[in-house]
């Protein structure tokens, strides 16, 4: 996953755990294509303590999905639900009763393996 792409995802996760300070810049920066120059010249501060600031804010939400992993669950959950929609069209596009009994065991399967890394987190 591109780096600048990952750290806007994380932003959307966890931007409400940081400062005010360091979301404000990071969501300029990554959400805003902001230049560090340009957001020091905005929020008035060198444009080393922009870096600053948003090398702390990538290592805190980096830290954040470490320890909590919701970026990591909601992308599984996503990928099952794009395999429970393949195996439904393919199902339903079936007049064959075998076709569908199991489409529907495949379906079940995800759900329990989905039940049972809830408790992973």
């Amino acid at each position: 996953m591109d780096n600048n792409f990952e750290l806007s995802m994380l932003l959307d996760f966890y931007g409400s755990l940081l400062t005010d300070k360091q979301r404000d810049i990071a969501e300029l920066y990554y959400n805003g294509d902001y230049s560090l120059s340009e957001i020091a010249q905005d929020l008035q501060i060198s444009r080393q303590g922009v870096r600053d600031s948003l090398k702390r804010a990538e290592t805190q939400l980096r830290l954040f999905e470490d320890k909590i992993g919701f970026m990591k669950k909601y992308s599984e959950l996503n990928f099952t639900l794009a395999k429970i929609k393949l195996i439904s069209n393919d199902a339903m596009s079936s007049s064959n009763s075998d076709d569908m009994f199991s489409a529907l065991e495949a379906i079940y399967n995800l759900a329990k393996f989905s039940d049972t890394t809830e408790g992973m987190m």
